[in-house]
């Protein structure tokens, strides 16, 4: 804590990722018949969703998925909500919003729940539908809204990931 956000983030790197095992209660989760969708909660997508993804299996069950997923951005009006992402991520040349989590979710989700401030709200990226919502969660009120408009997408959706036999 003593430098804080001090320090310029040139980098990052998922040691042992590529030979790492989930959890077996997520294996299974994922693998559960009675599942209707997957929901990736707002989080920094380098320092907490990359360590993830970055695991193949993890990745690899995702994109597997028969059921819509859907990523809920941490983002509001290009600006991180809470965390360093939004000092991080400038420094990777990358610009924090909804449309930088396209290409890393590319194949893994369906849809970005993003806010309404967000520009690219209403666009398709990469294959993502980024639709809007009002994400900001001050209270257990707007954390159950925001669940039900979860929900209620991943109701909306076709899996378009799913291979259709005819």
């Amino acid at each position: 804590m003593r430098r804080a956000c001090q320090p310029v983030f040139t980098g990052i790197r998922f040691e042992g990722a590529a030979t790492a095992r989930p959890a077996s209660a997520l294996v299974a989760a994922l693998g559960d018949p009675a599942l209707e969708a997957i929901i990736i909660c707002p989080s920094n997508p380098i320092l907490s969703i990359g360590p993830m993804l970055a695991v193949p299996s993890i990745a690899e069950a995702l994109r597997a998925a028969e059921v819509p997923c859907i990523a809920i951005s941490p983002f509001i009006g290009g600006e991180a909500v809470k965390g360093p992402a939004g000092k991080i991520m400038p420094e990777q040349w990358i610009s924090p919003g909804a449309a930088a989590l396209a290409h890393p979710y590319a194949g893994t989700v369906d849809a970005i729940l993003c806010d309404h401030a967000d520009a690219d709200a209403g666009r398709v990226i990469a294959g993502i539908h980024l639709v809007a919502s009002a994400t900001l969660m001050r209270d257990d009120a707007g954390q159950q809204r925001l669940a039900r408009e979860c929900l209620a997408l991943a109701t909306s959706l076709h899996n378009p990931r799913e291979q259709t036999v005819q």
